[in-house]
């Protein structure tokens, strides 16, 4: 699947074919759309655990530098840059869902760019 209807018509389609799916296809799916959207953007890797989450970024990611800058500016706490190409989120991800919340959220803040 090379874009967001394409993995959404494939689980439509494992949907129809096996009924519900387990939590960890559906966190399949959702993965291969973050995947999508992070590469678009120049996000090479996230990396999600119960304490937080590490971003790596491209060596010239199509992220808009302002708006990264004004939102680690404006959450201290919550983010901090990790080195040249790295960003630390500092947050507590218990479980999938809460993983999966806030990597989208961060993406949200920069789906202007694509």
């Amino acid at each position: 699947a090379n874009n967001a209807a394409q993995i959404e018509e494939l689980e439509l389609e494992c949907i129809d074919r096996f009924g519900l799916l387990p939590d960890a296809a559906t966190n399949l799916f959702k993965i291969a759309l973050l995947k999508l959207t992070a590469g678009r953007l120049g996000i090479s890797a996230i990396d999600a655990g119960p304490k937080g989450a590490l971003i790596k970024f491209v060596q010239e990611p199509r992220i808009n530098f302002d708006r990264l800058l004004k939102l680690v500016s404006a959450n201290p706490t919550l983010y901090r840059f990790s080195g040249a190409q790295n960003l630390s989120v500092t947050q507590e991800l218990a479980d999938a869902p809460a993983r999966f919340k806030a990597i989208e959220g961060f993406l949200q803040h920069f789906e202007d760019d694509l």
